[in-house]
């Protein structure tokens, strides 16, 4: 490493989350100042947006990480060492939104600023007024994001998913809202299968979790491809996954279903409303019907007893 160019190095460092800076702070090395450097002047950071009714004015809060409200972050203060990692459009209360800005002003000199110190962010849009807002939020965002919780918020939000699937690092997904397309299919698949995937909740929409969803999902299980954080929650489709969740409910026998592999749990004792399977390590794929939705997590052994009980 003593041979890499400072050049390199500071680029480098720029990319870089401040959690990172702070390990490689701990190698001594005639580059540590570079990375000193980087991590003394970086601030991470969360922004608030919304806009006035008429959406002419958007109101911004800027709040620096982890202290959120009590470290307000004036905009002329942000540098290139900056970084922001979370944006929430969602109603906030007027007076705490100290910046006013001309929806104009903002969607041309603003936001290009803004999504230059994005990267590796929280997307939170849930401001269905704010039309001209997250359009633009959507349009300009290419940054890679690790969790989006969206309502249906029009044809830009769609793409905007199904960029940021196709871009890889997305780890969490939650979604509202009853008009999300039946195209959306082939995006969420693609999380599905991703080696970054650890939880989707569409329990709040139109879309369904059907069985080829399932069948994903336990035979990365089996193979030992997902972490214990992994969840999927959402109303099981019609056909094939309503027989299968009315006879788990009903404690029945299960219909024979292709392509599945063979649960590890004995049909009598069917009476918590689950199907499990055993994988690696003894951990074991649950998944729970309730009278709406499916809910698919992995656990371990001991905590899956005490919450059949």
């Amino acid at each position: 490493m003593n041979s890499v160019p400072v050049a390199f190095l500071d680029t480098l460092c720029a990319t870089l989350q401040k959690t990172d800076l702070k390990e490689l702070q701990k190698i001594d090395n005639r580059w540590s100042r570079t990375v000193e450097t980087h991590c003394s002047r970086r601030r991470e950071l969360i922004v608030y947006l919304y806009s006035n009714d008429d959406e002419t004015e958007v109101w911004m809060r800027i709040n620096e990480v982890p202290n959120y409200w009590n470290t307000h972050v004036p905009y002329s203060t942000l540098t290139k060492h900056d970084r922001i990692r979370r944006i929430s459009m969602r109603w906030i209360r007027r007076e705490l939104l100290p910046e006013t800005i001309p929806m104009k002003r903002f969607r041309t000199k603003v936001l290009p600023v803004l999504s230059s110190m994005t990267d590796a962010f929280i997307l939170e849009a849930y401001a269905e007024s704010s039309k001209k807002l997250w359009e633009s939020l959507f349009s300009v965002l290419h940054a890679p994001a690790l969790k989006i919780k969206t309502n249906y918020l029009g044809g830009k939000c769609v793409e905007f998913i199904e960029r940021q699937i196709a871009l890889g690092r997305l780890e969490e997904l939650d979604l509202c809202g009853q008009e999300w397309p039946k195209s959306m299919k082939a995006s969420l698949l693609a999380f599905w299968k991703s080696p970054n995937f650890e939880c989707l909740d569409i329990s709040e929409t139109n879309l369904t979790v059907d069985l080829e969803i399932l069948i994903i999902m336990v035979e990365r299980f089996l193979k030992g491809e997902l972490c214990m954080e992994t969840s999927l929650c959402g109303k099981p489709s019609d056909g094939k996954m309503k027989e299968l969740r009315e006879a788990v409910r009903s404690g029945g026998t299960l219909p024979l279903l292709e392509g599945i592999p063979q649960p590890s749990k004995s049909p009598s004792l069917w009476s918590s409303c689950d199907i499990k399977w055993t994988g690696p390590s003894e951990r074991i794929l649950r998944a729970s019907f309730s009278t709406t939705n499916l809910y698919i997590r992995p656990t371990y052994p001991a905590y899956t007893s005490f919450a059949s009980q």
